[in-house]
């Protein structure tokens, strides 16, 4: 993305969604990416990193491979070995080779771009992702610090654990010396084998699913975050609003949000 501010929005009979992507005060350009497929079944983020171009391109490639691989219509007609799996919907089993096999490819093609460009900083992105399953059911994946929120009746819930040296530290209880929230332990390309972390649950009406970069979290709490959510009046409300807090915040990385209500 190069210009200052994306927007897109979607309305289907299973989610209204919209997104919206802030360069910010303090960069040139825009290394995140996000996609909402037509149907509004399927939101993905990405945040690049990397340097401007290399940046955008490692985002932009993540979401192309996964928009194009999670094609619910060609999965529905498939039938893959191995997707039983136990206390696991078939509809949701099914998608974890989808997802693995994204991740796999989208990590091997953003390496084999880095050993090519010999950079002096590697390129690479994360990825976050949900997707709706049938009637009433919701997958989520990610990669990275982009982050997955749910807020169910007035409690929000952060479904995604950070992938970074902070969070270790955190999960370690504080032990050493404290490190920069921006050093990142897992992303697309930084190494030819990369992990997604899956889940899913089932979907209650009027949930609402908040998909975001760390530009969004590293400038606003979870507490504010729950409040813009519980004080705006529709999804555009919600949305815009959350990034104009990033933005008054100090607004120093390119802050995209997906807010997702099923």
């Amino acid at each position: 993305m190069t210009d200052s501010r994306e927007y897109l929005q979607i309305k289907s009979d299973t989610l209204v969604a919209v997104g919206i992507s802030d360069v910010g005060k303090k960069r040139k350009e825009n290394e995140d990416e996000f996609w909402i497929d037509e149907s509004g079944l399927i939101v993905l983020l990405a945040d690049g990193m990397g340097g401007h171009a290399n940046g955008a391109e490692a985002s932009r490639c993540a979401i192309e491979i996964f928009s194009e691989l999670l094609n619910l219509k060609k999965i529905e007609a498939e039938m893959f070995d191995g997707t039983a799996m136990v206390d696991v919907p078939t509809e949701i089993a099914k998608l974890f080779p989808i997802i693995y096999r994204a991740v796999d490819k989208t990590a091997s093609l953003l390496w084999e771009r880095n050993v090519e460009l010999n950079l002096n900083l590697p390129m690479g992105t994360t990825i976050v992702g949900l997707v709706l399953v049938g009637d009433n059911h919701v997958l989520w994946f990610h990669v990275g610090d982009s982050r997955i929120y749910r807020l169910r009746e007035s409690k929000l819930e952060r479904l995604t654990k950070d992938h970074s040296a902070y969070q270790a530290w955190l999960d370690a209880g504080k032990r050493g010396v404290e490190p920069g929230k921006n050093i990142i332990s897992r992303a697309l390309g930084l190494r030819p084998i990369v992990y997604a972390d899956t889940n899913w649950d089932k979907r209650q009406k009027d949930d609402i699913f908040v998909l975001c970069s760390d530009g969004l979290t590293d400038m606003v709490t979870d507490d504010e975050i729950k409040e813009i959510l519980e004080s705006e009046q529709n999804v555009y409300d919600c949305t815009h609003s959350l990034v104009e807090a990033a933005l008054d915040a100090g607004g120093l990385d390119n802050t995209s949000v997906v807010v997702c209500r099923v």
